[in-house]
């Protein structure tokens, strides 16, 4: 399967390819495309040969384009323009052709990361398949009907090449799918070799304990990947909160200096002059474009080496709710500009324009997050579930029983919730329980690898109660596992993402916020500009709510959650806060050293 940013790149390439690239331009421009990145086009259907060629049109293109408005751009507004605009015309080329040439080395890496991240559930998946029927061929398939993701697709892969002859058994075929994993994935390599081992152990005791060294070494490397990462994120962090909260924070800050004509110098410039040259122009377009901008690339520059952090392929509509919204702030924003409600006019532009859009985007992403933080605690409550069984079962207990007793010893939980169900359905029906929890449909309230773990342990049931019971032991202590790593990730992190949710929920909007109404008071009784102070305020909110959407990717693709739709909900939350916050500061403070001179 591949994603849709390589399908769009991909198709990119097709069209733009014409003209052949220069030796030198392939030689320097190519030279980040290793032996692995071409056998990975190959098997993506494209090639070297195309991508340089792709990259060398884009090239000569783009210089073209800027060549004639770089000379446009003279003759009009004069030769001094050129030296503003020969530098861009130069780079913007040589970045784009760069851009496009190692777009595969991205993929690549991306791919891996994606790998790294679910080779647990996968490994977990075959392991469990393995307890019950030892064959390799058997936990594929098994790995592909309760997983998905990019490891999923090479394992169908790998499939697909032994039905088609092109290779001889699914062990060679596994064989090299392993040798085609890079270094970070040596873990998934080690354990890809552990469970074609046990295939070959004559005792089921020797096959087992293979499988669970191929867990714990799965486990292990995603542990001590994260553990690295979230260890090198020290500086990026200061970096980022440098860059995206302190510098622009500190900008904003000598406003009331700026806005202070008897401070400057102003004997050859007038008012209108000065107001337009320092704050119009320059101080917008460094809060509300460069700082904001500059922080979103780092923080995906950052996110880009999370060995557990790739994005879902989740598709975000925009329903009727958040399109009315969006209708209803531009209403209200301009409504609020027309009208003439004196120093609570860009306050209530301000509001008009971010509250109905972020409050919508909170009430129509609210259900997805409730799904997901659901399925986690139903997570954690199966697996515990399933040790009772287990043990339950290897008391000499059947299925049935250990089930009902299990769910009685946990009332009120959603455990005990399905279990009733599968029983109350089997009764009613005649059927078997294992038929009933094999086909049973539960991803909605479930994770599929909790789901697989179930079914396992009801096809093994129908074989051996007390096999059955030992397996349901281990997939529980696996599945336990698996949990206390992710605990153990999301602990690690947790200091980074408080601190950056709390100064852009509170810290920069309170220190934002009584810069604002110093800007105001000097407006009002000193020398400065009552529109400079208008101004001040929609600025420093504007860039309130930018930095709230960027903090709000950063966080929540640092704890893993992967999910586009997961930023909007944060983002819906946590703007309407910062902004009212910012505004009862501002009007505050104003109000207080208004009384005060």
């Amino acid at each position: 399967m591949v994603g849709r940013s390589e399908e769009r790149y991909f198709s990119a390439v097709r069209r733009i390819a014409k003209w052949s690239p220069p030796p030198l331009f392939a030689k320097v421009i190519g030279s980040s495309m290793t032996s692995r990145t071409g056998e990975w086009l190959e098997g993506k259907g494209s090639s070297k040969t195309a991508v340089l060629s792709a990259s060398w049109t884009s090239f000569v293109a783009a210089i073209s384009a800027l060549a004639v408005l770089t000379a446009v751009s003279s003759l009009l507004l004069g030769p001094g323009i050129l030296t503003l605009l020969l530098l861009p015309a130069i780079l913007l080329p040589l970045i784009l052709a760069t851009m496009i040439a190692n777009a595969p080395r991205e993929m690549i890496e991306r791919e891996e990361r994606t790998i790294f991240a679910e080779s647990p559930a996968v490994v977990g998946c075959m392991a469990m398949n393995m307890h019950l029927y030892p064959s390799v061929e058997r936990a594929v398939v098994f790995a592909t009907r309760h997983s998905e993701g990019a490891l999923v697709d090479k394992l169908k892969r790998s499939l697909w090449s032994v039905t088609t002859r092109s290779r001889s058994t699914v062990l060679d075929s596994l064989l090299d799918l392993t040798e085609s994993l890079s270094e970070l994935n040596d873990s998934l390599k080690q354990a890809m070799h552990l469970i074609i081992s046990s295939t070959h152990e004559r005792s089921r005791e020797g096959m087992s304990r293979l499988l669970d060294k191929a867990n714990s070494i799965v486990l292990d490397g995603v542990k001590n990947g994260v553990e690295r990462y979230v260890s090198s994120l020290s500086v990026p962090t200061m970096v980022l909160f440098a860059l995206g909260v302190l510098l622009p924070v500190m900008l904003l800050s000598l406003s009331p200096l700026a806005s202070m004509s008897s401070i400057l110098d102003t004997s050859n410039l007038s008012a209108d002059q000065m107001e337009i040259g320092i704050q119009s122009y320059l101080l917008p377009f460094l809060l509300l474009v460069i700082f904001p901008l500059s922080s979103f690339l780092y923080a995906r520059s950052v996110l880009s080496r999370n060995p557990v952090s790739a994005p879902r392929p989740d598709n975000v509509n925009t329903s009727r709710r958040v399109a009315a919204a969006g209708i209803v702030s531009v209403i209200a924003g301009a409504t609020a500009s027309a009208a003439d409600f004196g120093d609570m006019k860009p306050y209530l532009i301000l509001l008009g324009i971010v509250l109905p859009l972020s409050l919508a985007m909170t009430f129509d992403f609210r259900e997805g997050h409730l799904r997901r933080k659901t399925v986690s605690e139903n997570d954690r409550d199966f697996a515990s579930a399933l040790y009772q069984i287990g043990n339950r079962m290897l008391a000499g207990g059947s299925l049935e029983t250990a089930l009902r007793q299990a769910a009685e010893a946990r009332r009120g939980s959603s455990f005990h919730d399905f279990a009733a169900n599968i029983l109350h359905r089997s009764r009613m029906r005649h059927t078997a329980l294992e038929d009933l929890l094999t086909s049973d449909q539960s991803e909605d309230r479930i994770s599929p690898l909790v789901s697989g773990a179930f079914r396992t342990v009801a096809e093994s049931a129908k074989r051996d109660t007390v096999g059955a019971g030992q397996i349901a032991l281990n997939l529980a202590q696996y599945l336990s596992d698996l949990r206390s790593c992710e605990e153990r990730i999301r602990e690690k992190q947790k200091g980074v993402v408080d601190m950056m949710t709390s100064t852009t929920t509170f810290f920069a909007p309170i220190v934002l916020g009584v810069t604002s109404s110093l800007v105001g008071i000097i407006g009002q009784y000193g020398q400065g500009s009552p529109h400079l102070a208008s101004e001040n305020i929609l600025v420093s909110g504007g860039y309130l709510a930018e930095l709230t959407f960027v903090v709000s990717y950063f966080t929540v693709f640092l704890l893993g959650e992967r999910s586009w739709k997961e930023v909007l909900y944060q983002f819906g939350r946590r703007a309407p806060v910062a902004i009212l916050v910012f505004t009862s500061v501002s009007l505050l403070c104003q109000t207080g050293l208004t009384r005060l001179l």
